[in-house]
């Protein structure tokens, strides 16, 4: 909450309510009572730095991550995802004249967090991506007119002061099933992610959506499950095509990581990509176009995501416009992991 939004509730003005917060004096009993129950009652925590920079120009915001794991007890962003989106976040905030506070921390504290900087009148709007869809907290904050961008974490907004820029990953889903299909494939297995993120869950659902449409060709599919990690992915794979006669010919990995844990296994089974098995993958991490062999992904535009990011924040914060809903689109990057199939493995 800003210092011109609390006087207005408090009912004073705002340059009362500044001499308050820098101890000037030459305020009333009767005023800096009211004062101090409302700081009290809104947990408005006045903060010395938020203080120094009255009457400046400098605006800052909040990038707050929750891909985070901690090393040697500090934390650190884990997500190839997440550093590539915060160095492009920072890049585009630079546009705006716009200092950035990097947060890295976990799912249990963000929220917290966020409404801790808001209150202290430090940040003027933020970016937060990472917890959980459907997240109580989102509804917290919401309640208290934060000027808010959530990144892959929402499908709808019904608050017009958090708009949400997403990625198109059900409708990628949805075409990498069907260019299987068209590519002669029946028999598919599609490890995707119990967890409780967006990305995750339209990836599910762009998959099922699709094999409703292709059931009458006689398409099968297995669903399995590796949150995106590679070591759980090379063990479901394994165990699966160790254990069975007649195998999926092609596998749709929720991500690039959960694609080259399946390669791996396959590999180490003597099955061969794409000649056996063809795999598709997702986000095109750094690696996926140097392994062996080269891993068909699709790529969003990070740059593009940050961007419309920090435009939709400004926009807020300026109070231009209601909050929206961003779809960016995913494309597909064809390489050497998939190819076509006339009959089942």
């Amino acid at each position: 909450m800003t210092t011109k939004e609390m006087a207005q509730i408090i009912g004073i003005s705002r340059i009362t309510l500044s001499k308050y917060l820098n101890g000037k004096g030459g305020i009333s009993q009767k005023s800096i009572e009211k004062i101090e129950r409302c700081l009290k009652q809104y947990n408005f925590v006045p903060n010395a730095h938020a203080r120094s920079l009255v009457g400046k120009r400098e605006r800052i915001i909040s990038f707050v991550s929750t891909f985070s794991g901690v090393t040697d007890g500090v934390s650190r962003i884990t997500s190839h995802f997440a550093t590539l989106f915060t160095n492009y976040i920072l890049v585009e905030a630079k546009k705006f004249d716009l200092k950035v506070l990097v947060t890295i921390t976990d799912s249990q504290h963000a929220i917290a967090e966020v409404e801790q900087l808001f209150s202290s009148s430090l940040i003027s709007g933020a970016v937060i991506f990472g917890l959980e869809t459907g997240s109580e907290g989102f509804e917290q904050i919401n309640r208290r007119g934060f000027p808010i961008v959530l990144v892959n974490q929402e499908d709808h907004s019904s608050s017009a002061n958090i708009s949400l820029v997403n990625m198109d990953d059900r409708r990628c889903a949805y075409d990498a099933v069907h260019q299987l299909v068209e590519g002669g494939h029946r028999s598919l297995m599609y490890i995707g992610s119990s967890l409780k993120r967006l990305p995750a869950q339209r990836r599910a659902q762009g998959v099922l959506c699709a094999l409703n449409e292709v059931e009458s060709q006689g398409v099968r599919c297995v669903m399995g499950n590796a949150d995106f990690k590679e070591d759980l992915a090379y063990d479901y794979v394994k165990h699966y095509y160790s254990h069975h006669d007649r195998c999926p010919s092609a596998i749709i990995a929720a991500n690039d990581l959960t694609a080259i844990g399946a390669i791996n296994a396959l590999k180490d089974l003597a099955i061969r990509v794409p000649e056996d098995v063809s795999v598709i993958g997702f986000d095109d991490i750094a690696i996926s176009a140097y392994f062996s062999p080269p891993i068909t992904t699709f790529r969003a535009d990070y740059q593009l995501m940050a961007q419309q990011t920090i435009k939709e924040l400004v926009a807020l914060i300026d109070g231009d416009h209601s909050a929206t809903v961003i779809e960016i689109p995913m494309e597909l990057v064809a390489r050497s992991s998939v190819s076509p199939r006339q009959q089942d493995a």
